[in-house]
């Protein structure tokens, strides 16, 4: 069972990290404004940068691909 009942949580933690990364706004002010942990905010931030690292290094290694047939018949490439 999860520790809290609110619905909203998550989205409240992304807001955060948002205001945190795209604003530059300082973590502990955001955190004590969301009503969260600094530990929450700092954690959700690690994460999100990872997972921004991967999706950067998966674009870049991205080969080119064709994919079956598309609506016309032709064969669609993917890069």
């Amino acid at each position: 069972m999860p520790y809290t009942t609110n619905p909203h949580l998550p989205k409240v933690r992304m807001e955060a990290v948002r205001l945190v990364q795209y604003r530059g706004r300082d973590m502990r002010k955001v955190a004590r404004y969301m009503g969260v942990e600094p530990s929450t905010v700092s954690r959700r931030n690690k994460v999100e940068r990872f997972i921004q690292t991967l999706q950067r290094e998966y674009l870049n290694n991205a080969t080119c691909s064709r994919s079956g047939p598309g609506p016309e018949g032709q064969y669609i490439e993917v890069c």
